[in-house]
């Protein structure tokens, strides 16, 4: 299950979604295309990223409980701090924005940057930067809350979470 859907991806600065206009500019089955690779890529990088903000333990804990009926009130509190459902926003989908905009292809050579003729690749840091670090801070929040309310999550260890990932790690575009 995942906590979020392409709807994260559709305002500034994680613009994806918004461009597609099905129609406009584009074919049907490029958008198409386009939103199922947002969908696999949130599905491959959800569990990473709960592991890497919550630890193990709570991560599992987390999914569990949210797939439980009735879903138990901390479960829906802890969810509440990880995705916004009103504004749609979200530190995962500022993750998985990350790697989206990783300009680079994998083949059986090697790491590749695609180009095609008469463009140039932009500088995607510029995008990835300020979006990443957007999602520390908001990591910083959900641990700082995670640490008020310790007592709810038997499954929460600080020591598996607090700087030990690179989700709590700013960057910067000269990757010092």
């Amino acid at each position: 299950m995942n906590l979020i859907d392409t709807t994260y991806f559709g305002k500034y600065p994680l613009l994806i979604t918004s461009s597609l206009d099905f129609g406009a500019g584009t074919s049907q089955s490029q958008d198409t295309e386009r939103l199922q690779k947002l969908t696999d890529l949130i599905t491959y990088h959800q569990p990473n990223y709960l592991r890497d903000l919550l630890g193990v333990k709570l991560r599992d804990a987390l999914l569990s409980g949210l797939a439980e009926e009735p879903i138990l009130a901390k479960w829906t509190d802890l969810k509440a701090q990880i995705v916004d459902t009103v504004n749609f926003l979200s530190p995962l989908a500022n993750y998985v924005y990350f790697f989206y905009q990783n300009p680079s292809l994998k083949t059986d050579s090697g790491e590749v940057v695609t180009e095609v003729d008469n463009m140039q690749t932009g500088d995607v840091w510029a995008a990835q930067v300020p979006v990443w670090n957007d999602m520390v801070k908001s990591n910083y929040v959900i641990l700082a809350w995670l640490d008020e309310h310790a007592e709810d999550y038997e499954d929460y260890q600080p020591e598996d979470t607090a700087e030990l990932s690179e989700v709590y790690h700013l960057i910067n575009r000269l990757g010092i």
